[in-house]
């Protein structure tokens, strides 16, 4: 089973979103997000 943690960090007028695996490694990195309910 693969296990992710989602971070995401809400700003004035974007937001930032990481997502990790279950080590804690960085495996995807999206630095700016405008509209959160479009998939990147």
């Amino acid at each position: 089973m693969i296990m992710r943690f989602h971070g995401i960090d809400r700003h004035k007028n974007f937001s930032t979103i990481s997502v990790l695996d279950q080590e804690g490694k960085e495996i995807d990195f999206q630095s700016i997000c405008f509209n959160l309910k479009k998939p990147y």
